[in-house]
């Protein structure tokens, strides 16, 4: 029985180092294998360091860069901004010494016109003075002589024709009677040839009575001649002066024609003083036209885009658009998106792109409230999270624009 036992025994033991052996030589295949399988998985894990390591030292090194590119762009920003505004100060103060110098030319050419026009009227007046006091010692002078002419070589060849008439006259009757006495001193002579003397005497007398007669007769024709020649010198003297008459007519209708261009001169006068004055107030609505223009330029300089603009101040600024130019809803909503797209803010323009598929842009007031929601209320941290949480574009970009992404929601 001890041998069978101990061939038992020694049969058991036989197993078991056999068994022993064999898990041993498993055990020592399988760590082999977790020494091979650990080994892969520190050169995996290694590589994968190295590779995340990489990837950490390009986003270091791009945000680096992208810090040297900020910093860069904000000073060419900060000098963009300081020369734009020394620009504008210059603009506005040449402006505005434009409008000054052209206020200064307003006021002189306005102070010459009004010297100018108080010239002419002080020269008009005194023309005008001048004028009246020679027309009316004219017409006075003109009348005395008119009324001289009148008594002297009107009135006086008419009195000296009937005294010449009436001296003819008697003279013509005197001499009739004379020639009968004598014709009848003639018949008694020849019917009495015996006359004394005496009567020879008489009718010597009657003769040289006769002869005196008759060289009274001719004197009174050389007389009446001579004042003949004198009427007829009057007559011209008349003529001439009735010429001279005419002319003064002439020179008072010509005084008349000059009253009245100076009252036309007066006239004209007044229009140009009025058309001065509108002058003046056209100048002065364009001073005020041009004033406004120039406050309008300097708003609209101050509208630039909505990535160097203040959220607020840019919807105030739309705000008062719609109420400066009666825009409405949509028209102001197409204006807002124009502004959007022309931003170079991604996460500004592509949220925008998704309400509107969403159409949630309907009215000013909603599309006010959304953007100012999102993009002003809304912390930095909610942003951030908002672009972490996005698997669909993280699995599409890269990490230079992760990295873009980043930076233009910051």
């Amino acid at each position: 029985m001890e041998s069978a036992f101990k061939a038992k025994t020694d049969l058991l033991e036989r197993e078991y180092s056999r068994e022993l052996s064999t898990v041993s030589v498993r055990a020592r295949e399988e760590v082999q294998q977790e020494f091979l399988h650990s080994a892969l998985l520190a050169d995996v894990i290694r590589n994968e360091t190295a590779e995340l390591n990489g990837e950490l030292t390009l986003v270091r090194v791009a945000n680096h860069e992208l810090g040297v590119r900020v910093d860069e762009q904000a000073c060419t920003v900060d000098r963009l901004r300081v020369e734009r505004m020394e620009s504008l100060e210059r603009i506005r103060a040449e402006r505005d010494r434009t409008v000054h110098e052209l206020s200064a030319e307003i006021a002189r050419r306005r102070a010459v016109g009004k010297a100018a026009v108080a010239d002419v009227n002080r020269q008009m007046e005194r023309l005008w003075r001048d004028d009246e006091v020679t027309i009316s010692g004219r017409r006075s002078v003109w009348a005395t002589e008119c009324q001289h002419i009148k008594d002297e070589l009107i009135d006086a060849p008419e009195a000296i024709r009937a005294q010449v008439c009436h001296e003819t006259d008697e003279l013509k009757g005197s001499l009739h009677l004379k020639n009968r006495v004598i014709a009848q001193l003639d018949r008694d002579l020849a019917e009495s040839s015996t006359v004394p003397s005496t009567s020879c005497l008489g009718c010597a007398e009657l003769k040289r009575e006769v002869l005196r007669l008759n060289s009274m007769c001719a004197s009174n024709a050389d007389e009446e001649r001579r004042l003949n020649t004198v009427v007829e010198a009057a007559e011209f003297r008349i003529r001439v002066l009735v010429e001279k008459s005419r002319e003064s007519e002439a020179n008072v209708e010509l005084l008349t024609e000059m009253n009245a261009e100076r009252l036309k001169t007066e006239e004209e006068r007044c229009m140009l003083a009025e058309q001065v004055s509108n002058d003046r107030i056209l100048l002065e609505e364009e001073r005020r036209a041009m004033a406004a223009q120039l406050d309008a330029e300097k708003q609209s300089l101050k509208l630039e885009s909505v990535d160097k603009l203040q959220l607020d101040h840019f919807l105030g600024h739309l705000d008062g658009l719609q109420v400066e130019f009666r825009l409405s809803d949509v028209e102001l909503i197409h204006i807002f998106e124009y502004r959007v797209s022309d931003s170079k803010i991604r996460t500004v323009q592509d949220c925008w792109a998704r309400r509107y598929r969403e159409g949630s842009n309907t009215t000013w007031c909603g599309t006010r409230s959304a953007f100012y929601k999102e993009f002003v209320q809304k912390s930095m941290s909610a942003k951030m999270v908002e672009i972490t949480m996005n698997s669909t574009r993280k699995a599409k970009e890269t990490v230079r624009e992760y990295a873009w992404r980043i930076s233009d929601a910051a």
